[in-house]
């Protein structure tokens, strides 16, 4: 009956290393499949100044693949601000481009246009170099275009994630 019972427990104990391991193993299964899928989701954040210009914004593409976001640039001189509904972006590296619809302000282009912009991420604390970008500027390619011109912010923190 001794024997019987030791052995048992063996199984049984057999049996709960088992479980141990196999649960750890999914979970860092489940934890390294989460974090993959979030370095794929491109997305782009933040504000920066540039002499006069103001521009605000946030842009991500889902798992599921809508694109969702809104953006805004300020003229601090003139006061004339212009809002767009994003609708497409495209990471690669630490660069963004972001593109959308005219909404409200004052409209750049015709109403069908859209409307894109380009930002920079140069990382973060003093030895990194300013975050950059462009102003809003129709490009027919969207954001399939190619990036333009970009400037020093003098202000601000751009987050870009998702790069290829």
């Amino acid at each position: 009956m001794r024997k019987i019972l030791q052995s048992a427990q063996k199984r049984l104990m057999h049996r709960t290393r088992l479980v141990l391991f196999l649960s750890a193993l999914f979970a860092s299964l489940c934890l390294a499949t989460i974090a993959v899928l979030a370095a794929q989701v491109p997305s782009a954040a933040g504000s920066g100044q540039c002499a006069d210009t103001i521009l605000t914004f946030s842009a991500v593409q889902h798992n599921s693949g809508l694109i969702t976001g809104i953006a805004q640039q300020h003229d601090v001189v003139t006061g004339i601000k212009t809002t767009i509904d994003v609708t497409c972006i495209r990471v690669i590296g630490n660069t963004a481009r972001i593109g959308g619809t005219y909404v409200r302000g004052v409209p750049i282009g015709g109403p069908t246009d859209t409307i894109v912009f380009d930002v920079v991420d140069n990382g973060e604390g003093s030895k990194a170099a300013p975050d950059q970008f462009n102003k809003f500027h129709v490009d027919v390619c969207g954001c399939n275009g190619q990036s333009d011109t970009t400037f020093p912010s003098e202000r601000g923190n751009i987050q870009v994630r998702g790069g290829s």
